[in-house]
């Protein structure tokens, strides 16, 4: 387990948590440093962007899809979606092109919808063993497809928890995150 914030400052180009004032400067002169991965899953924008955004402002691009590190790689059962790995992948090519990443980062999280529907996982799976090692499973088929077709970029994969606490006056995410990485 590893604090969420914590894992982002790691990521950041610039060590330390940026002022606003010096990620506006940075992102008028700088590229974009990665490309963020997500699901379509609605519990989760507050709490992934409230944290992105002091840390990334305006460096990063965001792509949205269900089951996040899943989709690109739905190649099996009776429901294949190849056209999904390729989506993923023109947008990639569009990222590394306009803006020149360097970093891909996946965020999926626990109790996934997409992951029940493709049959991966099951409602009982929730917060499980098996649960961390399908979704870590799916990011690493994930990481090899990238590193085929663009090696020199970083993957970093993130498992997030089931939905984390709110405030109930403002609706934003409260306190720390526990986060789970891909080694």
């Amino acid at each position: 387990m590893a604090d969420f914030d914590k894992y982002l400052e790691s990521l950041a180009a610039k060590p330390g948590r940026l002022e606003l004032f010096d990620a506006v400067q940075r992102a008028e002169t700088a590229d974009k440093t990665l490309l963020l991965l997500t699901c379509i899953d609605l519990r989760y924008p507050d709490v992934i962007h409230s944290r992105m955004e002091p840390k990334f402002h305006k460096l990063y691009d965001h792509v949205c899809l269900a089951g996040a590190g899943l989709a690109p790689v739905v190649d099996f059962g009776a429901d294949r979606k190849p056209h999904w790995e390729q989506t993923f992948l023109e947008h990639v090519a569009i990222s590394v092109a306009l803006h020149s990443i360097t970093k891909v980062v996946v965020m999926d999280h626990r109790d996934c919808g997409a992951y029940r529907k493709f049959g991966l996982l099951t409602k009982e799976d929730n917060g499980t063993s098996k649960e961390k090692a399908v979704h870590f499973q799916q990011m690493k088929r994930l990481k090899a497809l990238l590193k085929k077709e663009y090696s020199d970029l970083e993957f970093h994969g993130i498992l997030l928890p089931i939905e984390p606490e709110h405030d109930k006056t403002t609706g934003k995410a409260t306190g720390k995150l526990k986060i789970e990485t891909l080694e």
